[in-house]
């Protein structure tokens, strides 16, 4: 009954990812030129730049990035964006960016096997799977599998606070 389960949850997944338009093939670009120019992704782009960030994701990685996209930003308080934004809280910012990035190359299928992901910095990430599709600290991927030179871009639809 448990393997019908998994075989199900599965073939939903991957139902999933092909609706979303995942086509597994690669990119030509790495992750930060991917980044840069996709429209939907201006501040974190943004964000990237001013924390530094940017040279790291022209390494050879790999990474998976949740990124998310401005509409995620936008749903964090004005005041604290306005706040993360100010140079003299990029470390606050680095701190919010490196929650979003992994040392690893996961797609989504990777992702939807896992119950949490372990970060550099020793958080985990909760994993959740639902008829949405998969969540990451309750942020839906809404664009899975994007593939980098170096890794692999999910865009999600809420920005991940990392843990006080």
């Amino acid at each position: 009954m448990k393997c019908l389960a998994m075989w199900t949850l599965t073939a939903g997944v991957i139902l999933l990812l092909a609706s979303l338009g995942y086509t597994g093939q690669p990119e030509e670009s790495d992750l930060l030129d991917t980044i840069n120019t996709n429209e939907s992704l201006r501040i974190l782009a943004r964000a990237i730049q001013e924390t530094e960030t940017d040279g790291i994701l022209k390494n050879d990685g790999p990474f998976t990035i949740f990124a998310p996209d401005d509409e995620a930003f936008r749903k964090l308080p004005p005041e604290m964006l306005t706040m993360l934004f100010n140079p003299d809280n990029s470390d606050q910012l680095a701190s919010i960016i490196s929650v979003h990035i992994i040392p690893e190359r996961l797609v989504a299928s990777d992702i939807a096997a896992m119950d949490s992901i372990l970060m550099s910095n020793g958080d985990t990430l909760r994993v959740d799977i639902n008829k949405q599709g998969i969540t990451v600290n309750n942020a839906r991927i809404i664009e899975p599998d994007i593939l980098c030179l170096n890794g692999v871009i999910h865009i999600i639809d809420t920005t991940i606070i990392p843990a006080e």
